[in-house]
This record gives C-alpha cells, sequence and structure tokens, in this order.
C-alpha cells in the first residue's frame, strides 16, 4: 500500500452490538488493512444516567491505511457507520448502531477544522484506553507523560467485562491470528 500510514480505529455499537459490528467488519476491510485487533469489552454506556441506556461493545483496530486523517474520518469512517444508520445529532448519548472513531493517526497531534488526533479520549476513557493499550502499551499521547499503559492503571475499569468469544469471532472474520 504507497504512502501506508499506521493507525488505530475504535469500534463500538450498543444497539445489537455483536451483530452490527461484525457487519460491519467487511467494509472496514475494503477500506483499509486490518493488521490487529484489541480484545473487545462489554461496559455501560457514558451518559449522565448509565441506567438509561444498553451497555457498548467497544474495541480497537490497528489498521494501515493510505487515507488522510479527515478523509479517513469524516469521509471513509462516517460512511461506513451510514450505511448502519447512525444518527448523529444533539444528543450525544443516543444510542449508536455503530460507532468509529479513528483516535490515532501515526504521531499526529493535530487539532483543526473539527479533526483532533490523537482523541482526547484516550486518556480518560477506559473503553477506548484499555484496548489501545493492549496493541500499544508504550505509546504516550501529546500532553502526558504517562504511556498508555500507565493511563490504563490510573483509569476505573471495574465495570469492563471482557468477551473472548466475540473477539475470537471478530478475529476469524478479519483472518487475524491471536495475539
Amino acid at each position: 500500500m504507497p504512502d501506508c500510514f499506521e493507525a488505530f480505529v475504535g469500534v463500538g455499537s450498543n444497539v445489537d452490538p455483536e451483530r452490527n459490528i461484525l457487519s460491519a467488519l467487511p467494509g472496514i476491510q475494503s477500506q483499509m488493512e486490518v493488521v490487529s485487533t484489541s480484545r473487545f469489552y462489554r461496559n455501560p454506556a457514558f451518559s449522565p444516567d448509565r441506567n438509561d441506556l444498553p451497555p457498548f461493545v467497544n474495541g480497537v483496530l490497528k489498521i494501515h491505511t493510505n487515507h488522510a486523517p479527515w478523509e479517513l474520518k469524516y469521509r471513509v469512517l462516517r460512511e461506513i457507520e451510514g450505511r448502519f444508520r447512525r444518527r448523529r445529532g444533539e444528543n450525544r448519548y443516543f444510542p449508536r448502531t455503530l460507532d468509529l472513531d479513528l483516535l490515532v493517526y501515526g504521531d499526529l497531534d493535530v487539532h483543526v477544522d473539527g479533526l483532533i488526533l490523537p482523541d482526547p479520549d484516550i486518556s480518560v476513557q477506559a473503553f477506548w484506553a484499555i484496548p489501545l493499550a493492549e496493541l500499544v502499551p508504550g505509546f504516550t499521547p501529546p500532553g502526558s507523560r504517562l504511556s498508555m499503559e500507565e493511563i490504563v492503571r490510573t483509569l476505573d475499569a471495574r465495570t469492563m467485562v471482557c468477551l473472548e468469544s466475540f473477539t475470537a469471532e471478530v478475529r476469524r472474520v478479519l483472518r487475524i491470528a491471536p495475539a
């Protein structure tokens, strides 16, 4: 792949999550090379009242891509989300059929035109930090003195439930050997 860049994409859903995530994988693979995947986790929805929403299933894909970051986030990933009728609007806590977030793109540190990389949530949200740390434990986000492995130790992960059989199914669909 010419001009290939390494990036990390968060994959999540809280509307029939296992079916939607598995169904999205071929579309993701058609646009980028999926190199490896973290384990997937079930966790409560992040909202003011977590009891109102079904839990999420989240994981992170390590990819190689020749798409520029803005194009990857706003054209490729959003187009895939659209195939799953992902709704965006005023309520950021609205249930999601598919959530694809560009978390890290190479060593890029940018905040322009709505694009913030690395995604600031990787340092504060266990549902992205834990899977990302599995793939790049030594990565230190810009502005932090802590590596992903160290960041994870500062977060409350008690509500995260590892989904080993679902992770195995994701890896089977992607044809990726277990880490």
